[in-house]
């Protein structure tokens, strides 16, 4: 902080200093990402969605579907990839199965 009183603060903006921070917050933002990516492929399109949408849909749209759904696919993999181990990790467990007892 540049300077600061007990109710206000201005940051020092210069990018060296804040690198870390920059940093932190976008590996929450692509751990986010993948969370979000596992919650809309697997509980909002489902199977069931995915029948529906080839069975009524017109083949522009269906094409249009599974070309941005392999894209997102990419992406997800890619996001993952560049994630630090232990971010590997929490978006693992979030994405995995759970068996009830």
């Amino acid at each position: 902080m540049v300077h600061a009183t007990a109710y206000v603060g201005q940051y020092d903006a210069s990018y060296p200093k804040l690198r870390g921070d920059i940093r932190q917050n976008l590996a929450v933002i692509l751990m986010l990402l993948c969370c979000s990516h596992h919650l809309l492929t697997q509980h909002i399109l489902t199977q069931v969605i995915c029948y529906y949408i080839n069975r009524y849909s017109d083949e522009a749209d269906i094409e249009r579907f599974a070309k941005h759904r392999a894209a997102a696919r990419s992406l997800a993999g890619s996001i993952r990839r560049s994630l630090s181990k232990p971010a590997r990790t929490l978006t693992k467990e979030f994405c995995g199965r759970w068996d009830a007892i």
